[in-house]
């Protein structure tokens, strides 16, 4: 395995050329010059002068002037079109949203901590007034520390930083004000709570508002390196403690399972569509064991192969269903090999991570996490709504992952809809954009009913058993009177899967890219991956012969395939991954 430092410095190259490659210059435009087109959203995101930071980073690593040229044009565009004068910035030119000034400071110091000693004066001047008002901001407005978690953690990070830079004990004072919010915000199974408002609701199946891909990229990674920096042994402590817990949902290949999250409309697979990620800071933690640096590498690697001409797509299948890269993934996570290049946290050994067996119940998710030699799988009925049709519920098994092959079932959201305007990508109309969770779903009246909206089914486990019991429920969460059941039954080579229905089908999207070979034989469907299913009760359709559907959350394009219940209402079927004595 080569070194996490090749591996950063690859992908910082590949990311920063790529970003470089769509910066806007010479159009006399002071409204354009500077930033970055998106091959995906056509127009040009607020927080593109983010890049800054890793600019300045290649310009270290290599004295090319067009570095810091291209830092000094971001900046400038930046203080044209998104700087107020109250000294926020507006996330977009039209959106009035303030709070992502907290990451601004943060690309803003990284740069000048790092290097500020190699920019010219009139720049670093430039960037350091710009900087003391973006802290000035965020200290005087209290209201952030009511939002979303990694708003305040984020902040307690910025304030510190700001604090120490500039020497100004106000900006450390309110550092500690919001530092003071994080032992609130922690479960009794170490997840941290609150990426959802009001923090302190509880659902009706007594959860709480968990979202792994925002605190695993940016909240988590923010107290760690404030622990760090401000060597609070008791903070790193608890950071740690935290991505230990969070480690339940990485998946072998470096993805996050964030299937069932309340911001789950911004989960790329890799992470989370707009935060920033989390090697640097795992790196940070990886003295401490627990298989931190292993996971640092596989996350990047995982993201370096979903990177293509230089752009970050937002998941592993997006480039073959034809879909353009929003470059609102590049910017924000150049961020991590710039500061793993920077800190020298790549010399960190690789430590392996060893492979569980058992299951572990997440009852602030409602969430079952199953783990057997082959397989590892989530089970879910959350029911914390940060929006209407946001995540699955209703005892769906929201991702089924072959330890040697990789995703086989893996949810997207129950329908897709754009909750934040600027930071979602629109899907091209050339592709069949569909939900990709397994479901039982009938439509009556006129209505589509389905087992992914019941946020009031049963479930209980037996052993390597999870049973599920509901009622199809509308988009609204509104029950009918049509009962399902969804028993699952996990082994080391196989997970055999018994649904009961009175009405309808078992809708199942199975992930698998345009160019894999599948073939149909009675009821075998096989894929050239390693992996069968059988059905062994009732029969099945594919609606789309082998064209593959797709979602962009999390980016996997997948084999619709459609069951029918035999005359006793009961479907029954088997997946199982092959081993090298299989005949096929």
């Amino acid at each position: 395995m080569e070194g996490i430092n090749v591996l950063a410095e690859r992908l910082l190259r590949k990311w920063c050329e790529g970003l470089y490659s769509h910066q806007i210059r010479e159009t006399g435009d002071k409204r354009a010059d500077g930033a970055f087109i998106c091959p995906a959203c056509g127009k040009i995101h607020g927080r593109s002068a983010d890049a800054i930071y890793p600019f300045m980073t290649m310009y270290s690593m290599t004295s090319d002037d067009k570095w810091l040229k291209a830092s000094e044009a971001l900046f400038s565009w930046s203080e044209e079109v998104v700087s107020s004068a109250d000294g926020s910035y507006i996330n977009d030119i039209d959106s009035d949203w303030r709070g992502i000034t907290v990451f601004a400071l943060i690309s803003f110091m990284d740069a000048l901590t790092h290097h500020g000693g190699i920019m010219p004066d009139g720049f670093r001047r430039q960037l350091e007034a710009r900087s003391f008002k973006a802290a000035s901001y965020l200290a005087e407005h209290d209201e952030y520390k009511s939002n979303n978690v990694n708003y305040p953690i984020s902040i307690a990070l910025a304030l510190y930083m700001a604090g120490i830079y500039f020497g100004n004990d106000g900006f450390i004072i309110k550092s500690r004000e919001y530092k003071e919010i994080i032992p609130t915000v922690i479960t009794d199974n170490a997840l941290l709570l609150g990426e959802g408002v009001p923090r302190e609701k509880v659902s009706g199946r007594g959860c709480r508002s968990v979202d792994i891909g925002y605190n695993a990229e940016e909240s988590i990674p923010s107290m760690i390196r404030l622990a760090s920096i401000s060597d609070d042994k008791a903070l790193m402590d608890l950071a740690a403690r935290l991505a230990e817990a969070h480690m339940s949902f990485m998946l072998p290949d470096g993805g996050w399972d964030n299937s069932f999250g309340t911001r789950a409309f911004k989960w790329t697979y890799w992470g989370s569509r707009t935060s920033d990620g989390a090697a640097a800071a795992l790196l940070m933690l990886s003295d401490s064991g627990h298989g931190f640096a292993s996971a640092a590498y596989r996350n990047l690697a995982l993201m370096e192969r979903c990177t293509y001409d230089g752009l970050l797509y937002g998941g592993p299948d997006l480039l073959a269903a034809g879909q353009s890269p929003c470059i609102h993934h590049t910017f924000t996570h150049a961020k991590i090999p710039a500061l793993i290049i920077d800190e020298k946290l790549a010399g960190t050994a690789c430590d392996s991570v060893a492979a569980g067996k058992g299951v572990k119940f997440f009852p602030e998710i409602d969430t079952y996490r199953i783990w057997t030699e082959g397989f590892s799988s989530t089970v879910t009925g959350y029911d914390w709504s940060y929006m209407k049709g946001g995540h699955v519920s209703g005892g769906t098994m929201s991702l089924l992952y072959c330890n040697d092959i990789g995703p086989i079932l893996i949810s997207s959201m129950p329908e897709y809809s754009i909750k934040e305007a600027n930071n979602q990508q629109v899907p091209s109309q050339d592709v069949i954009h569909e939900c990709l969770a397994m479901r039982i779903e009938a439509c009556v009246d006129g209505t589509l009913f389905s087992s992914i909206y019941d946020t009031q089914a049963s479930m209980k486990r037996d052993d390597s058993r999870v049973m599920c019991e509901g009622y199809l429920s509308d988009i609204d969460c509104t029950r009918s009177s049509i009962p399902y059941s969804i028993d699952y039954l996990f082994s080391d080579d196989e997970i055999a899967i018994k649904a009961s229905l009175k009405d309808g089908s078992l809708v199942m999207p199975v992930a698998s890219r345009a160019d894999e070979a599948v073939e149909c034989s009675g009821s075998r469907i096989s894929f050239a991956r390693g992996f069968d299913i059988k059905v062994e009760t009732g029969s099945y359709t594919l609606p789309y012969g082998t064209e593959r559907i797709f979602n962009l959350v999390p980016g996997f394009q997948a084999l619709k395939i459609v069951l029918l219940p035999d005359a006793s209402g009961t479907i029954g079927l088997v997946i199982r991954r092959r081993t090298k004595q299989d005949p096929s």
